[in-house]
């Protein structure tokens, strides 16, 4: 029959359970704020989809990924308010929702770090129950004695410790999948009645379902089941038919279980099929999304190593030393009933050997192939690993106990020795005589002597041999103390950046750092509270590669790392792994090594992120200091433009947005130049432009004579004078018809040209109003050249049509009007007469082709005195070029 606990085996259980549970929680739970991953953004706005869904009705939504996430996304937002309507809502059930979060009002961006937050704490409460519960089912398969071990180093593993702390897949699932191994380990390793033990089998598929929900690699538990049961078949002794019923419950209960947590399986269960499956099948055969960094290498596949160096460097020392040990106390607990394990018998202090070697030996055979599985896959992180570490922590336990157990066998021994007569002719032949007259065997016998024989031998005055059962006694509550101890000295220093730990007696992060990824979001939440201390930290620019680990702690304005500016970003954030992986390595090398950061993460003994100021600034205001006047000059520049922020110079700052149109900002200049005959444009080198600071140059450039041009570094200073504000205010347009291409797929619809003759002081400015009528692909290039009387080209641009937003006309949306705004460089040409030659082309691989020209209507451009006219696929226009110095003459 299946063994009645005691009731003091039960409650020493059920207190070690709780004792871990709360020594697990602790930890989990303490400055739960510190710091973001890059990933758990995304999670959270999942959450809102998922439950808004739930509230809905719409179970389609509870269909977010095929990761799953299930169990995440319940406790992410199980209890919270949902508001379908609220600006933080629709940012995040948005398709562009990690976008669309950074533009939202500070305290929208509140609530989603709140709700963030507040899915932690559920993720740590529910992690730390796990590790009660699998101290609590490591107690019931080996034994208190393993438990006590155990439980330190469960509650507090580093590495699970650190992803139980986020509203993420890994850290719950670990603990969901070890459950579900010790609860299927428990019912086929025990004896008892059937239907008794049924209840942990059971359990079982309970646990896996929700595993299954939590992330789709516990698919592995169920071909490890499988091979399970086959392995224990010739031990439990149960037939073919009997095995097949029980795994088909366990199935059918896991099965149900994921129905009934996922409601997305209730509205399209083959549509979460594929999605679950596919994803499983993108680990296996995906690369990475950015390359990886193993052995100090960047590379997409890290190799068969991987794995194993990430157990290196990730597991504690005992749970090292523990493993290595376990072997050798498998074979021990094989062979004698010295661990405690009450399956089979025995109540709290004895056991049956063979279960607890079948139990530690599946807990080992559990690790080494998870690993393998987790090898054979392209994809890989070294949090995919963490289901193997509680089983490591239980293996390492139980190799400590049996390195105990050793020795009290060697110090029992050698006291049996010690005491035993001498004789000449039978050297250890003798016995020790107890109190009551029994005959105890020595080693010679070959059998071990009991552990508890301090009573026995006290009372025959067998001092040494007392003094090695008192020991006895004490020896494994003693190492768990020390387990704890130094558990804790261990892993708390470096609290809450646990993501961070690696094992020092090993080399710590400084020799992670050269062998694996390092970092997952620490240090950013540091150089975030550095930037906020800046003055005016709300209106910094500050770019960086992980804006969702950054961005939601920042107060300015974030940006990506591609969308770097040297005009308007204050500050380059970058973390270590961005660098370990290459990363943005141009734009790196423009401050590593180059200036010292203004700041930098210290975390473990390792650097993890730093702050660089961008000092652009810097040369533009000292070239303004030597070449500026404050009685004629002043300084135009998008409102961006980081001196703005920065200037302290005497120069009139000219200011105008990103949104700010042509005529305002014609205005703005000319009515800088009616006071001041000079204006200094600064701005981004030629085709790095913002699109205003674009059409700013495009003003200035045909409104007024440039007679500066000086760059420093990726900044450039242009300077004007002798504007004309009849030219820097916009052109009325002329409508027409012109439709290009075969299929009339782009059509120009209005022209507006520089009234009366140009001056060939300064550049022409064209602009043109287009109309998509279909799609345009390849993207097509306007093409304007200026002939003189004899058809001989004398100027020529060649511009790809875009829009403000940078698209080209393969972009565009049919029907939507773009403008388009171009100089033609007519500086230093002769005045004279000239005809002005309009047409466009694509190119593809290599060849270009002229867009043929239909349904013409020039009539509006006629009735502006510009006899307009097309040839072949060209629209010519007349136009004169004269003196500018005699146009401004009075």
């Amino acid at each position: 029959m299946f063994p009645t606990l005691t009731a003091r085996y039960v409650r020493m259980l059920a207190a070690l359970a709780v004792a871990t549970f709360a020594l697990a929680l602790a930890p989990r739970l303490w400055r739960i704020d510190a710091h973001l991953t890059p990933d758990e953004l995304r999670w959270v706005c999942r959450t809102v989809g998922f439950h808004t869904g739930i509230r809905t009705g719409d179970m389609e939504l509870t269909l977010q990924t095929g990761h799953p996430g299930v169990i995440t996304m319940w406790l992410g937002g199980l209890g919270l308010p949902v508001d379908p309507d609220a600006a933080w809502s629709k940012a995040c059930l948005g398709s562009d929702s990690s976008e669309l979060l950074y533009e939202l009002a500070p305290a929208d961006r509140q609530v989603i770090l709140d709700r963030l937050y507040a899915g932690r704490r559920r993720i740590a409460w529910f992690t730390a129950v796990l590790a009660g519960l699998i101290v609590w089912l490591a107690g019931r398969l080996l034994g208190t004695r393993t438990a006590l071990v155990a439980a330190p180093l469960v509650a507090l593993d580093p590495f699970w410790l650190a992803h139980s702390r986020f509203l993420h897949l890994d850290g719950v699932l670990t603990g969901l999948m070890s459950v579900a191994v010790l609860t299927l380990l428990i019912f086929l390793v025990g004896d008892g009645r059937r239907l008794a033990r049924r209840r942990w089998l059971v359990a079982s598929g309970i646990a896996l379902g929700m595993a299954l929900a939590a992330k789709s690699p516990a698919l592995f538990v169920v071909g490890f089941g499988g091979v399970l049961w086959l392995a224990l078949a010739r031990r439990r002794g149960t037939s073919l038919r009997t095995m097949i019923g029980e795994g088909v419950l366990w199935l059918a209960v896991a099965a149900a279980t994921l129905v009934v947590v996922w409601p997305a399986l209730w509205a399209e269960p083959l549509a979460v099929a594929r999605l679950y499956l596919s994803e499983l099948a993108s680990h296996g055969t995906a690369t990475l999304e950015r390359a990886s960094f193993f052995a100090g290498e960047v590379r997409d596949d890290a190799g068969p190593l991987f794995y194993g160096i990430v157990w290196w460097l990730r597991a504690s020392p005992w749970v090292v030393g523990g493993v290595v040990g376990a072997g050798g106390g498998v074979g021990v607990g094989g062979r004698r009933a010295t661990h405690a394990s009450p399956l089979r018998g025995g109540g709290d202090h004895e056991g049956d050997g063979s279960a607890f070697g079948a139990g530690v030996a599946t807990l080992v055979g559990f690790m080494v192939l998870f690993t393998v599985f987790l090898t054979a896959a392209t994809k890989e992180f070294d949090r995919y690993l963490l289901p193997a570490f509680p089983a490591a922590d239980i293996v390492a336990a139980a190799g400590w106990v049996g390195a105990v157990d050793w020795m009290r066998r060697w110090w029992a021994v050698r006291a049996v020795r010690r005491s035993e007569p001498r004789h000449d002719d039978r050297v250890g032949a003798r016995h020790a005589v107890p109190s009551d007259g029994a005959s105890i065997p020595s080693i010679a016998d070959g059998i071990p002597v009991p552990v508890d024989a301090d009573d026995t031998f006290r009372e025959a005055g067998q001092r040494p041999i007392a003094v090695a059962g008192g020991w006895a006694r004490h020896a494994v509550p003693l190492l768990a103390a020390i387990v704890l101890t130094t558990q804790l000295a261990l892993v708390l220093p470096i609290g809450p950046y646990w993501v961070t730990w690696y094992d020092p007696l090993v080399g710590g992060a400084e020799r992670a750092q050269r062998l694996v990824l390092v970092g997952w979001g620490e240090g950013l939440d540091q150089a975030a509270a550095f930037l906020n201390g800046q003055p005016g930290a709300a209106e910094l620019e500050v770019a960086s590669r992980y804006r969702a680990a950054f961005g939601l702690l920042f107060d300015g304005r974030n940006v990506q790392t591609d969308d770097y500016a040297p005009d308007t970003t204050d500050y380059l954030v970058v973390m270590l792994n961005q660098v370990q992986r290459h990363q943005d390595p141009e734009l790196l090398a423009k401050y590593m090594g180059v200036d010292p950061p203004a700041f930098a993460a210290e975390i473990g003994g390792i650097t993890l992120a730093w702050v660089y100021r961008n000092r652009a600034d810097e040369g533009v205001a000292a070239f303004l200091d030597a070449n500026g006047d404050p009685a004629t000059d002043a300084l135009v520049m998008r409102s961006r433009n980081i001196l703005v922020r920065r200037y302290a110079g005497p120069l009139p700052i000219i200011k105008y947005g990103d949104a700010t149109d042509d005529v305002h900002m014609a205005r703005g200049v000319i009515d800088a130049l009616g006071r001041l005959p000079r204006v200094w444009h600064v701005h981004r080198a030629e085709g790095e432009r913002a699109p205003a600071d674009a059409r700013m140059t495009l003003l200035l450039e045909t409104g007024a004579h440039r007679f500066e041009h000086h760059a420093v570094g990726d900044l450039v200073i242009d300077g004007y004078r002798d504007a004309d504000p009849r030219a820097l205010l916009p052109a009325v347009s002329r409508r027409l018809s012109v439709d290009f291409g075969t299929a009339g797929t782009l059509r120009l619809h209005g022209l507006a040209l520089p009234d009366g003759p140009w001056p060939n002081d300064r550049q022409g400015a064209l602009r043109f109003a287009w109309r998509a009528v279909g799609p345009i692909d390849p993207p097509a290039t306007l093409s304007v050249q200026l002939l003189d009387a004899t058809g001989a080209q004398r100027a020529q641009l060649d511009d790809r049509l875009v829009d403000d937003e940078g698209d080209g006309t393969d972009d565009w949306t049919p029907g939507v009007d773009v403008a388009t705004r171009h100089a033609l460089d007519v500086r230093g040409l002769p005045a004279g007469d000239y005809t002005l030659s309009i047409g466009t082309y694509t190119v593809s691989d290599g060849d270009w082709e002229a867009l043929p020209t239909h349904r013409i209507e020039v009539a509006g451009l006629a009735a502006a005195g510009l006899a307009a006219r097309v040839e072949g696929n060209r629209l010519l226009i007349p136009v004169r070029l004269a003196d500018g110095a005699a146009m401004r003459a009075p």
